[in-house]
This record gives structure tokens, C-alpha cells and sequence, in this order.
């Protein structure tokens, strides 16, 4: 029983490697049809949150502590498909926008703060130019990019970081 269980393991983790093509299918037939295709994607997040807790120990003095946090993101992407007997073109087009903002107090004086801002854009494209004797030209173009900027101030210390990335 053993044996026949390892066997069977053995065989579906094998399958999923073997591939066959039927030999009564001619692949010389096949033709992708003319396609255009447009498509535009809008992404939306929105995320809030706030906590305060108090506590009174036996002392008699009230600690709290708040915390706020905003965040948002942004995205818009557009992809564009054309396929015609010579020609093959995937252009994809990103931007995405994230601001953050986190506020932390407490009944000490503490106080941070920080707001945060990203970027992120994309640009890729990928072409092919199909000739008569089944050779092709293809030119990509794949573009990533993103601009990060934070500012953390912290009243307890008296310092501000400000960052900023490319």
C-alpha cells in the first residue's frame, strides 16, 4: 500500500512535466486572427485608521496614547494589443501615486509625524515585425522608475529627516 502511494505521488508530480504535441495536428494551420484591444485599469485605495487608548494606573495619572494613520494609493495603467499577419505590438503605460501620513502622540509629549509620498511609473513595450520568410524583428522598450519622498519630524528629540529617492 505504501508503495503504491509513493508510486502514485511520484507519477502525478512527474506529469506535470511532460508535454506531447499530437501528430495529426498541424500547427502550419493555426493563425491568430487580426485583434485590436484596448484596456484601461483605475485602482483605488483608502485606508484610515485611529486609536486612542487611555489608562489610569493605581497612581492616579492618566497615560494615553493616539495614533492616527491615513494612506492612499493610486494606480492607472492602459495596455494597448494590436495583431495583424506582420505586425505584433504590446504596449503597457503605469503611474501610481501613494501618500501616507502617520501621527503618533502621547500624554508624555512625545510627538512624530511622518508623511510620505511615492511615485511609481512604468513604460513597456514590446513589437514585432513579421517578414515574408518566417523571420521577425522585435524591439522592446521596458522603463521603470519612482520617486520616494519622507519627512519624519520627532518633537520629543527635536530633529527632521527629510529623505528623498530617485
Amino acid at each position: 500500500m505504501r508503495k503504491a502511494m509513493f508510486l502514485s505521488a511520484c507519477m502525478l508530480l512527474y506529469s506535470g512535466m511532460v508535454f506531447s504535441q499530437l501528430t495529426s495536428f498541424d500547427l502550419s494551420k493555426y493563425k491568430l486572427p487580426d485583434v485590436k484591444r484596448k484596456q484601461l485599469d483605475l485602482n483605488f485605495d483608502l485606508s484610515e485608521s485611529y486609536n486612542n487608548n487611555k489608562a489610569k494606573p493605581e497612581d492616579g495619572e492618566t497615560n494615553s496614547d493616539t495614533d492616527f494613520n491615513f494612506y492612499n494609493s493610486t494606480r492607472i495603467g492602459y495596455r494597448s494589443f494590436v495583431n495583424t499577419d506582420r505586425f505584433q505590438s504590446d504596449q503597457y503605460y503605469f503611474l501610481g501615486l501613494s501618500p501616507e501620513f502617520l501621527k503618533q502622540k502621547n500624554s508624555g509629549g512625545d510627538l512624530d509625524k511622518k508623511t510620505e509620498i511615492s511615485t511609481s511609473f512604468e513604460i513597456r513595450s514590446e513589437n514585432r515585425i513579421y517578414f515574408r520568410n518566417q523571420y521577425f524583428f522585435e524591439a522592446d522598450i521596458n522603463f521603470y522608475g519612482g520617486i520616494n519622498n519622507d519627512k519624519t519630524t520627532d518633537k520629543l528629540s527635536s530633529y527632521t529627516v527629510r529623505d528623498r529617492q530617485e
